[in-house]
């Protein structure tokens, strides 16, 4: 649903995602870290998890402000 590059990607390679999954019927978002290699990314860490979603309209927004900080809305 979002994607945002890390502040300083050109040299750590992180990326931000948040996305939604499936789980025992129930409908959830969560934000990942990925890192990517050889153009190839990888699940590095799992920021926030269970967030509930819905089966239609999820939305979101995730962004690296000027303070170097993740910022997310959903």
């Amino acid at each position: 649903m979002g994607i945002a590059l890390d502040f300083v990607f050109s040299q750590n390679h992180y990326f931000y995602v948040m996305h939604s999954y499936s789980e025992s019927n129930r409908i959830y978002n969560r934000v990942v870290r990925l890192i990517e290699n050889n153009n190839k990314s990888y699940i590095d860490k799992v920021l926030l998890d269970k967030i509930p979603g819905g089966q239609i309209h999820n939305g979101v927004r995730i962004n690296v402000g000027p303070d170097k900080k993740l910022y997310i809305t959903t």
